[in-house]
């Protein structure tokens, strides 16, 4: 649950993949990262999706996308996610985030 979610420890790392399930409206990021070489991956998933905003300002293809910032707070019953890849921002208002 998000009360054990410390978002913080999420910045820089590299974004392998996010995916949407339109059936069960939730989003999930796959993200990866090394300390030393020992390889680490996580999933942060946000169920409940009731608004999803990406905003680019110029559009680029990137090889690699790193999460530069990440926050989330409580808002109207919900939750309010806000953060920064490093091609664009993005706002997810959501019921609940799950790390895995």
């Amino acid at each position: 649950m998000i009360g054990s979610v410390d978002f913080d420890k999420y910045w820089g790392v590299r974004i392998s993949g996010i995916q949407y399930n339109y059936k069960t409206m939730s989003i999930a990021f796959d993200m990866y990262w090394t300390i030393d070489t020992a390889p680490y991956k996580s999933r942060l998933r946000f169920d409940g999706v009731s608004k999803c905003e990406f905003t680019a300002e110029k559009l680029f293809k990137s090889e690699v996308v790193e999460l530069v910032s990440l926050e989330g707070k409580m808002e109207n019953g919900g939750w309010r996610i806000e953060g920064e890849l490093s091609n664009c921002q993005f706002t997810i208002l959501c019921e609940s985030v799950e790390e895995g």
